[in-house]
Order: C-alpha cells, then sequence, then structure tokens
C-alpha cells in the first residue's frame, strides 16, 4: 500500500515517530507501506512505534531474547525482547503467564507474521490500567483519523 504523503514530510507528521496506542486487533489489520519494511499506513499517517496493554498467554526463552505472546482480548501479538546490555536474561524472570503487562516497540514482520520488538516492558500491578488503556485508544483513534496540514513551503 502506497502512502499520499511524500517521504521528505513524513518527519512532520506528528505521529511518525510516536508510539500508537491501539488494539492489537487494528494493528494486525494495518498495511505496510510499499517499499518501507515497518512503515505501517494509519490513516494516511506513516507509524513505526506502538503500545499495547495485555496479558501474557505464552513465553518462550531462547539465549538471545524472550518472546511473549501478550492478548489484549481482541487479539493475541508476540513482542519480542532481546537481551542486550542494558536488558539480561535475568530481568525478565519476573514476567510470568498471567500477567498484565504494557508493551512498547517497533512493529516489524517475522516469517509473514506481525511482531512487537520490544523497547519498554512494564509489569502492571493495577488491573484498571488494562480499562484505561482501552479508553485511550478509543480516545486517540478519533484523534489519529485526523488529517495533518502541512505548511504551504512544504507542499509545493
Amino acid at each position: 500500500m502506497s502512502m499520499n504523503i511524500p517521504v521528505r514530510l513524513w518527519g512532520l507528521d506528528p505521529f511518525h515517530r510516536c508510539n500508537i496506542k491501539l488494539f492489537i486487533k487494528q494493528i494486525q489489520q494495518l498495511q505496510q507501506v510499499e517499499n518501507f519494511p515497518g512503515v505501517y499506513n494509519l490513516f494516511d499517517h506513516p507509524v513505526t512505534r506502538f503500545q499495547v496493554v495485555g496479558v501474557i498467554v505464552s513465553i518462550e526463552r531462547k539465549e538471545k531474547f524472550i518472546k511473549f505472546a501478550v492478548d489484549d482480548g481482541t487479539s493475541v501479538i508476540f513482542t519480542c525482547l532481546w537481551f542486550d546490555n542494558r536488558i539480561q536474561a535475568d530481568d525478565v524472570t519476573k514476567y510470568q503467564l498471567g500477567h498484565l503487562v504494557s508493551v512498547t516497540g517497533k512493529l516489524k514482520v517475522f516469517r509473514e507474521q506481525k511482531e512487537i520488538n520490544v523497547e519498554n516492558i512494564v509489569l502492571q500491578s493495577d488491573h484498571n490500567f488494562e480499562a484505561y488503556h482501552w479508553l485511550d485508544v478509543m480516545n486517540c483513534y478519533k484523534i489519529y483519523q485526523k488529517k495533518v496540514v502541512y505548511p504551504p513551503q512544504f507542499t509545493q
């Protein structure tokens, strides 16, 4: 899918580098922008990062990463947390099946399936957090539908 917005203007879009709050089902339905892996079209906004809140329904531990399946009630998405200098394998043992987590990161396609490469994951102890996230998603969705008005000097 191609976009109507020229690539040189993507940086002027306020949503381009933000963590977009959506339900997982909505993320699964997004179309990737043609010739730009990792960039998705949301109402003519080129977006790359997302925030989801849900329950961990599966955990797969490997040597270099840990993969969580997160379920928000609309669908399930895999989230991949890579171990590096700031995140060690021992740091993620606090995340268990049934825990409510907030995950932000870049959306990628791996083996023809969308997944989020985790930039931040937070264990949520307040179960109302999920309901607040749902309200945020519904309120933000109205804002995402608005078109960006670019200054005339940039559109010529």
